[in-house]
């Protein structure tokens, strides 16, 4: 899908035996040419090891930020492969998704917030971090705010 290649993690942060990001990780080994994209109106391939370096890569980024098992990341972004990467790389050490709708007002962004007891949000482009900003400071526990282009 990309131009350029991820460059690989040095580190594995995927947890315990049987878990799902385990069994995903065995997978992606042996069924490599499972996976498309929808691009430009088609189909493109994206090899399942490349969709694994870029959790592996997104899950480091995500530990980086303080996420840790447990903690809930709201993630408010359209339908695209990264929305799926970074639900996987959260589900990898043990965290706990919590989706947003973009179509969702900033004041339902709120109280979603709020109400989850999120630690961090991650959105896809400027507009949906315009929302997270819109209510930042009345937000309660959310600390870390990640965008992605």
């Amino acid at each position: 899908m990309s131009q350029t290649k991820a460059t690989p993690p040095t580190e594995v942060v995927m947890i315990g035996a049987g878990n799902r990001s385990s069994v995903y990780a065995e997978y992606a080994v042996s069924r490599p040419d499972l996976m498309k994209v929808k691009e430009k109106g088609g189909f493109a391939p994206i090899s399942t090891q490349e969709f694994f370096d870029w959790v592996k890569w997104i899950s480091l980024g995500l530990r980086d930020f303080g996420c840790r098992a447990g903690d809930k990341l709201i993630i408010l972004s359209e339908n695209r492969p990264e929305w799926v990467w970074t639900a996987f790389a959260n589900m990898a050490f043990g965290g706990v998704t919590v989706p947003l709708y973009p179509t969702l007002v900033p004041e339902q962004i709120r109280y979603i917030i709020d109400d989850s007891d999120a630690q961090s949000v991650v959105c896809s482009n400027l507009d949906l971090w315009m929302k997270i900003a819109a209510v930042r400071k009345v937000c309660g526990d959310a600390h870390a705010e990640i965008a992605a282009k």
